[in-house]
């Protein structure tokens, strides 16, 4: 049997919002760079993380389906966690 979720982590978690990121970089509008900046990190810590995570808690298809619900919560519009991370967390931490 063939595993497809380092097609699905790819193609759902890098592709999409890497062609998403290339498309904001030519405008000007500044929440949409917070957006895709605070997702890039979000994904660099869970890339980091999900070793630890799938050899000791849980196994390799929660992971992918965590990952794949994480992006889409971080850069979906209706959604916005990466604005509401960088508002709630991240700018309060960096502004003191």
């Amino acid at each position: 049997m063939v595993d497809i979720s380092p097609l699905v982590l790819g193609f759902g978690c890098v592709i999409i919002p890497g062609y998403l990121t290339f498309e904001v970089i030519g405008t000007k509008v500044e929440r949409e760079y917070i957006k895709y900046l605070v997702y890039w990190v979000v994904f660099g810590v869970e890339e980091i993380m999900i070793s630890p995570l799938i050899s000791l808690i849980f196994g390799n298809t929660f992971m992918m389906i965590v990952g794949v619900a994480l992006t889409v919560a971080l850069i979906h519009p209706k959604f916005e966690l990466s604005l509401i991370l960088y508002d709630r967390v991240i700018r309060p931490y960096i502004l003191r």
